[in-house]
């Protein structure tokens, strides 16, 4: 399946669109033979301003997520900008950022200790007794970024395409792709940027860079590292709000910032956000976890199934949940 909810939807002329963050709520767990199928539908369009390219357009989508038993595994609501490309590149919001953040040899070695050093707690049962507000999650260090690292994603998530399909699609939304001079006439789609400094350039981000689902996937990491087998993740919202280009490191970090039983249901609120070398914020988030009980008299579970987070509490600093009714 290639579909990441959020993602823009086809081309406009002289438009680009960026992913901008989702708000995911899970029921099911995904097993090995499972056939996934998805449908999806606008949910708003709203204009606003901002300082990278003026007017921008953000779009919401949901989007619903079952298995081959029509059973519900998970619901999202992705959200994209869409901003004029020249407007981008002359407000020059991103100017005074480096094309490439220069690291010393000691940086670069503190950086590779944290990466090897990284585990996840597995099978050594977190539980909710044992969780504190305030509690700091183990960082999760993601970078500096570089190319293979966007290749690898691409490929894991089957995003890309060549040949007879690329060329297929680019026929039936040609405002999506372009014939780009740098791969002498080939091919491209509009989001080459993520590979291409010249194309990122165009629409004013300083280089090549992530793209926004893989910042997204880095803070599921950080979170299932820290809760462990035992538990399941509810919610995941993440926003991608500064970009992270080639070059750049992600320190992903969280504390917990609210807990209760709601229902019969432990659950344990989470602030995560993602900061660069920089000490920029680049993707602030939220989480939400189920965690077993020490205490017999709460039902274990097994997923998320029985919960919907739009009838229970929420810890002070946890969004609602898109839309709003």
């Amino acid at each position: 399946m290639r579909h990441w909810s959020g993602r823009t939807r086809w081309g406009l002329p002289g438009v680009h669109g960026f992913f901008a963050g989702n708000d995911w709520e899970f029921f099911r767990h995904l097993r090995p033979g499972d056939a996934i199928n998805c449908i999806e539908r606008v949910l708003d369009v709203q204009e606003k301003q901002s300082e990278y390219s003026g007017t921008l357009v953000i779009q919401f989508v949901e989007t619903i997520y079952t298995n081959q038993r029509d059973e519900i595994l998970s619901r999202v609501v992705g959200w994209c900008t869409r901003h004029q490309r020249r407007a981008s590149r002359e407000l020059g919001k991103y100017s005074g950022v480096p094309k490439r953040h220069e690291y010393t040899p000691k940086e670069l070695e503190e950086i590779d200790e944290i990466v090897l050093s990284e585990k996840a707690r597995g099978n050594q049962t977190r539980y909710y007794e044992d969780t504190q507000i305030g509690e700091s999650l183990d960082p999760v260090v993601r970078g500096p970024l570089s190319l293979q690292d966007v290749s690898a994603f691409l490929v894991g998530t089957g995003r890309s395409s060549a040949h007879g399909v690329l060329l297929r699609e680019a026929l039936r939304h040609p405002d999506h792709f372009f014939r780009n001079p740098e791969s002498g006439g080939g091919l491209e789609y509009t989001g080459i940027g993520h590979l291409r400094d010249s194309v990122a350039e165009a629409v004013g981000v300083p280089g090549a860079y992530d793209y926004g689902p893989q910042r997204v996937s880095w803070m599921g990491t950080l979170i299932t590292n820290w809760m462990g087998d035992d538990a399941f993740l509810k919610r995941l919202r993440v926003e991608c709000r500064r970009f992270n280009v080639y070059g750049d490191t992600q320190w992903l970090k969280g504390k917990v910032i609210g807990k209760h039983i709601d229902q019969g249901s432990p659950l344990v609120d989470l602030e995560i956000w993602a900061e660069n070398q920089r000490g920029e914020i680049t993707a602030p988030g939220q989480a939400t976890v189920m965690l077993p009980s020490r205490n017999p008299s709460v039902p274990w579970f097994a997923d998320g199934r029985e919960i919907n987070l739009r009838s229970f509490t929420h810890s002070a600093g946890m969004p609602p949940i898109l839309p709003v009714l």
